[in-house]
This record gives C-alpha cells, structure tokens and sequence, in this order.
C-alpha cells in the first residue's frame, strides 16, 4: 500500500469516527430529554415535580368495577408535586369489553364514570399514599389532588350522547348531501378504538382537590372545591366531547 492510499484510509477513518461521535452525542441528547423532559399533560404547577412513570415509559394500570357493575382497567400517573401534594393523574380508561361499556353508557355519563373512577382510586389507593393501612384510627390528610383533561369523549354510546364519536373526512365531506347522518354518511370513520373513555385532543388541565381520612380502619374523602381547578371543556373539540370537572 502506497502513502496515499494510507492517507486516504487514515481520512477516511477520522471521518467515520467522527460521524460515529457526533451520532451518540446526539443520540444521548435527544434520549434523555425524551426520558426526562415532562409529559404533555395537566401542569397547573410544580412544572419540576417529575411524574412516575415518566413518559414515554408506559403508565400503571389498575383495574376497578365501575358503579354499573363493569370492570374497567385505568392508567395513571403519580408524583409528589411540589414535594407537598399526592398527585394522582388519570390518562384513559379502558373497559375490558365493548357489550360492557355499551351496558355502562345506558346509565352513566363520561362525567359519571370519571366521577366514579376518581372516588374508587382514592378509596382503594392503588398509588400507596399517605394515609396508609397503618395508621392511625383518626389521621387525615389534605393534599390530595387529581389531574386530568377537563374534555372527555368515549368511543361508545353513553347517557346524554347517544351518537358514535365520529370524524369526517374533510377531503370529500364538501361532496356530502346527507346532513351528516351517521348511518348515511360514507365519509365517517371511528375516532377510536372501541372500549375507551379517553382525554380529547386539546387538553384543558383539571384539578381536583381532596383530603383523605382514615375512620375506624375505613378511607374517608371529602373533595375540596376552593382548592380545585375546574378546566374549561371548548365546544370546537372533535367529537361529542364531554366536560368532567364543571
């Protein structure tokens, strides 16, 4: 091999190194600040308080049977906001069947069934906070907050919202002559899956506030309205979204 084609290797070289470099830099960057950076979610403050899991990581689920008798798988969040509050954040719901949630949406609202979960993740307390199974017969705590969109929609029929969520196809929807109809419409597809209860697509943080007590070996709650934050649900969400903190 002759001194230019050493040269040339040895160029060539450097250069694949330093792309090589530049790649796990970048890598390493963009890495960690999707596994740090906070979720597009409720921040109405302790913006530094970090949720666990934190996104993109997947969130717990814990399964509850709703007030209609139906089992329901719910995704959360925690965190310790501010080093002061027990924050619960609610992602979606899932119901473990469509005939389930068709046989839920006959006697509850979304705002209903999110009402439901709240209470019943508060009382069962899947996150492990404070007040525990060990304390005291008469301890209370005031920190409670849950976080979640103020919007709701579900991809079934529920009481006071009977049509589908549906979505038009906006490149042919100009051609439709049939009022929108849902049964004559060709243009309309599923918003989502079935089975869901899930935030609408602009998220409107909501607060809730609670204090939790122990009575006689039985968890206690109280909301909190002058702690609370109640969102706004706009009408110009897709779908028939839903408020469930007014």
């Amino acid at each position: 091999m002759n001194n230019t084609e050493t040269r040339i290797d040895q160029k060539n070289t450097l250069g694949v190194t330093f792309f090589i470099i530049i790649g796990l830099f970048l890598f390493g960057f963009i890495g960690e600040n999707k596994l740090f950076s906070q979720p597009e979610v409720c921040y109405p403050d302790c913006d530094t308080s970090i949720w666990n899991p934190n996104p993109p990581l997947p969130a717990y689920t814990y399964v509850l049977t709703l007030s209609c008798g139906q089992p329901v798988t719910v995704y959360f969040r925690i965190r310790k906001g501010c080093n002061v509050y027990s924050d619960l954040f609610i992602e979606k719901v899932q119901f473990s069947n469509s005939a389930g949630a068709d046989s839920c949406g006959k006697t509850m609202s979304i705002a209903d069934m999110i009402t439901n979960i709240m209470e019943q993740m508060l009382v069962q307390n899947p996150m492990g906070f404070d007040p525990s199974s060990g304390a005291g017969p008469d301890t209370c705590v005031v920190n409670y907050r849950i976080l979640l969109s103020a919007c709701w929609l579900s991809t079934f029929p529920t009481r006071g919202q009977q049509l589908r969520p549906i979505q038009i196809d906006s490149t042919n929807s100009e051609n439709d002559t049939s009022n929108n109809s849902v049964t004559n419409n060709k243009n309309i597809r599923p918003l989502y899956p079935e089975e869901w209860l899930q935030p609408c697509s602009s998220i409107q943080c909501c607060l809730q506030a609670y204090s939790v007590c122990r009575i006689n070996g039985q968890r206690v709650i109280t909301y909190e309205p002058a702690q609370s934050l109640p969102g706004i649900c706009y009408p110009n969400e897709p779908g028939p979204c839903q408020p469930v903190c007014e």
